[in-house]
């Protein structure tokens, strides 16, 4: 989902938008991509869920972005109740007065 939050707090002349998808599933599509892992998956995870954001600001008047955060949440709970989690979480500045074409 793609949602306008409105005005950037640090540069209100730029636009601040976001967009997020997720999902929690344990279905064959799952269990078989990782069942690549050599044991029987479905036997140990109930469930394993997947969500993905990025939030950027952007120059309306070019499309530039100012930054861009970049986030990938995988999150599986076992049958036991044990949950593990693995995030990654990146930032991208951009300086588009020192940028060249060459």
């Amino acid at each position: 989902m793609l949602r306008n939050l409105g005005p950037s707090a640090e540069r209100p002349d730029r636009a601040r938008l976001r967009y997020e998808v997720g999902s929690t599933k344990m279905g064959p599509a799952v269990s078989a991509a990782l069942g690549g892992l050599g044991t029987d998956v479905s036997a140990e995870v109930s469930s394993v869920s997947f969500q993905y954001g990025s939030e950027v600001v952007i120059d309306l008047a070019t499309l530039r972005p100012d930054w861009v955060r970049t986030e990938r949440i995988v999150s599986a709970e076992g049958k036991d109740g044990q949950r593990k989690q693995q995030i990654e979480r990146h930032t991208y500045e951009f300086d588009w007065a020192t940028a060249t074409t060459d």
